[in-house]
């Protein structure tokens, strides 16, 4: 009740809380839900889940994680667009948090999947230049790399092999020149 709340300005904020936990459950649920019955109509509900505990309020400190879900369910759910969407508000919002790293590398695969090749590469390409550290930073280079053959060019393939070269030093020059050459 309103008015009970007014007398209680911090019930509000618990309250909200509450009711943004509420829905992430819910998301949770529809996720589970949609993977064992292989429903995309569920793995999209399970997205609008998230989206709505997101715009409760955008700015909480859970914000990167459940975009990143909605993004990945929007993804399973072959919503590409809305996925695409996700992540790239993810990466305005929080640049620095960890899951906006791994929202580029899974915007590259949604494009890769609509055959955006081109888009795809450019995300590969972006991940393993800014997270040149990280585990998964080869493999993102080595699918660049087949994505620009993929669509005829060699000119920026190359590129991409030099720069993982230069990117990771000769421990895996060999790789390197196994995705090129491939």
């Amino acid at each position: 009740p309103p008015k009970v709340v007014a007398q209680w300005p911090e019930a509000e904020a618990t309250i909200k809380d509450l009711r943004r936990q509420q829905l992430q459950k819910q998301a949770e649920g529809l996720q589970v839900k949609a993977k064992a019955a292989n429903d995309i109509a569920l793995y999209v509900e399970c997205a609008g889940k998230y989206v709505e505990a997101y715009n409760m309020d955008p700015l909480a400190s859970d914000g990167d994680k459940i975009l990143y879900n909605a993004g990945v369910c929007y993804e399973d759910g072959k919503s590409i667009g809305a996925a695409k969407g996700m992540y790239l508000l993810l990466q305005q919002h929080f640049p620095k948090s960890e899951l906006s790293a791994k929202s580029i590398v899974r915007l590259g695969n949604a494009y890769a999947s609509i055959a955006h090749y081109k888009e795809a590469a450019e995300k590969h390409e972006e991940f393993a230049t800014s997270y040149a550290g990280e585990k998964d930073a080869f493999l993102a280079l080595s699918d660049a790399v087949q994505f620009r053959k993929g669509i005829g060019d060699d000119a920026k393939a190359l590129a991409a092999t030099q720069q993982f070269v230069k990117l990771t030093g000769k421990s895996r020059q060999a790789a390197a020149a196994t995705a090129f050459s491939s």
